[in-house]
C-alpha cells in the first residue's frame, strides 16, 4: 500500500503543476488547486494501512469535502483537517495547501509533526493530541515564529524535547498554548510578555527550569497560567499583581520558595490559586480574593506556611482551601472552617496583633480560660505580651510562646516571667 502512495504522489505532483500552468490563462487556479488536494488525499489514503483506513472510514468519492474529519470552504479546499487515532495523522503534504486554518492530530502514539506545517502562514490553530507517556526526539522548531496567524498552539501528551524557542514571542495573535506531558528543557521564554492578546498559557509537567518570568505582567491579557509540575525555583513574582485579568495561577509541583505575594489581592477577578508542593513561606494573605467572585479555590498544601489557617467561610461563598502538610500552620479557636481542610493535629493559634514588635505592649486574645504571661525584649524596646488560649494551658506553653514569637515576630527575644 505504501508503494503505491510514493509512485502516485510524484505523478499527481507533475499534473498539479500542468494543471496550475493552464489555470493561469483561464482564470480556474482554485478548482485546480481543490483538484490537486483532493487527488494528494486520496493518494494519501489509499497508502495507508487497512487498519487507518478502516478508523478514518473514508468512502472515496471525487469530493474530499465528503470525508469524516475534513471540511472545505467555497472553493472545494481544505479548510479543517481533524484526523485521529492513526499511526501518522499529520501528512507533510498539508504544508502547501494555503486555506487550511485548522488542524487537529491524534495519534495512538507519538504524533511527528512535519517541518512543512510550521511554515502554514494562514494556520490559526494546531492541536497536536498523542497517546499518554509518548516519547520522541522531536523538537519545537524556531521555525515556528513563522506562525504570525496562529491563535491556538495545543501539543499534549507528544513527548517534545529541547527548549521552547524564543521566537515564540513574534506569535502576535496567540491567545492559547498548551504544552502539556511532554519532555521541555530550559528556561521559559520572556518573550512570552509580548503576547498581548495570551489569555491561556499552561506549560505542565515538563522539565523547564530557571525562575517564573517578570515579564508575564506585560502579557495583558494574560487570565490563566499553569506552570505545574516542572523544576521551577526562585520566587513568585510580584508583577503578578499587574496582570488585571488574571483569575487562575497554578504552579505546583515546583521548587519555589519565598512568600505569597500580596500584590495578588490587587486583582479583582483572582478566583483559582495552587502553590501546592513548593517551599513557600510566610503566611496567607487573607485579603487574597475578591469577596463579590463565588466559589475561589486556594491549594497550597505541602509548603512552610505559617500562621492562622484563614477562616474565610463568612467573608467569600463558596470559598474552599486547603492548607495540610504546613507543620508550622495553626487553629484559630472556635472557626468555622466550611470548606477548608488542614492537619487536625495543627495547635491553637498563639499570634501578635499587629505583629509590630516595636510597640511598648503586645496583646495576643484567643478565648479567655487560661493565661500564660512571657516578658519579652524587642529590639528597640521592653514589652509585655500577654497569650490567651483555649481551654487546659499545653504542658509548654511558655515554649510555645516563645518559640512562636521568637519565629514570627521578627526582632523579638522573649524571656519567660
Amino acid at each position: 500500500m505504501q508503494t503505491t502512495f510514493s509512485l502516485f504522489l510524484p505523478l499527481v505532483m507533475v499534473v498539479m503543476m500542468l494543471l496550475l500552468s493552464l489555470a493561469s490563462h483561464h482564470g480556474a487556479s482554485a478548482t485546480v488547486l481543490s483538484q490537486y488536494e483532493n487527488a494528494t488525499v486520496n493518494a494519501w489514503y489509499r497508502g495507508l494501512s487497512s487498519d487507518d483506513q478502516s478508523a478514518l472510514g473514508w468512502n472515496i468519492s471525487d469530493s474530499m469535502c465528503t470525508y469524516s474529519g475534513l471540511q472545505c470552504n467555497g472553493n472545494g479546499e481544505i479548510t479543517n483537517w481533524v484526523v485521529t487515532g492513526l499511526s501518522d495523522p499529520l501528512p507533510a503534504f498539508l504544508g502547501n495547501f494555503t486555506s487550511v486554518v485548522f488542524i487537529t492530530a491524534g495519534g495512538s502514539s507519538y504524533v511527528p509533526i512535519p517541518d512543512e506545517i510550521y511554515t502554514m502562514t494562514n494556520l490559526q490553530t494546531l492541536y497536536v493530541i498523542a497517546a499518554f507517556g509518548s516519547a520522541s526526539n522531536a523538537t519545537i522548531p524556531t521555525e515556528v515564529g513563522l506562525l504570525t496567524n496562529l491563535k491556538f498552539f495545543n501539543i499534549l501528551y507528544n513527548g517534545m524535547m529541547g527548549t521552547i524557542p524564543t521566537e515564540v514571542g513574534l506569535l502576535t495573535n496567540l491567545t492559547s498554548m498548551s504544552l502539556l506531558f511532554n519532555q521541555l528543557t530550559g528556561t521559559i521564554p520572556t518573550e512570552f510578555g509580548k503576547l498581548s492578546l495570551l489569555n491561556n498559557l499552561a506549560l505542565v509537567n515538563s522539565q523547564l527550569s530557571g525562575t517564573v518570568p517578570t515579564e508575564f505582567s506585560t502579557a495583558s491579557h494574560l487570565s490563566s497560567l499553569g506552570l505545574d509540575a516542572n523544576q521551577l525555583t526562585g520566587t513568585i513574582p510580584t508583577e503578578f499583581g499587574k496582570n488585571s485579568h488574571l483569575t487562575s495561577l497554578s504552579m505546583s509541583h515546583n521548587q519555589l520558595v519565598g512568600t505569597i505575594p500580596t500584590q495578588l489581592a490587587n486583582l479583582t477577578e483572582f478566583n483559582y490559586l495552587d502553590l501546592s508542593h513548593n517551599s513557600l513561606t510566610g503566611t496567607y494573605p487573607s485579603a487574597l480574593f475578591n469577596p463579590l467572585i463565588q466559589n475561589s479555590v486556594a491549594t497550597l498544601n505541602n509548603n512552610n506556611l505559617y500562621g492562622p489557617i484563614p477562616d474565610l467561610s463568612n467573608d467569600l461563598y463558596g470559598f474552599t482551601a486547603h492548607f495540610a502538610s504546613n507543620p508550622d500552620m495553626c487553629i484559630i479557636p472556635n472557626a468555622g472552617y466550611s470548606g477548608v481542610s488542614f492537619d487536625q493535629s495543627a495547635p491553637v493559634c498563639v499570634y501578635c496583633i499587629g505583629e509590630d514588635p516595636t510597640t511598648s505592649t503586645i496583646t495576643a486574645t484567643t478565648t479567655a480560660t487560661a493565661h500564660v504571661t512571657t516578658t519579652i525584649t524587642t529590639t528597640q524596646a521592653s514589652a509585655t505580651i500577654t497569650i490567651t488560649t483555649s481551654g487546659p494551658p499545653p504542658p509548654a506553653c511558655t515554649a510555645v510562646v516563645s518559640s512562636y514569637i521568637s519565629n514570627k515576630c521578627p526582632g523579638v527575644l522573649p524571656t519567660p516571667a
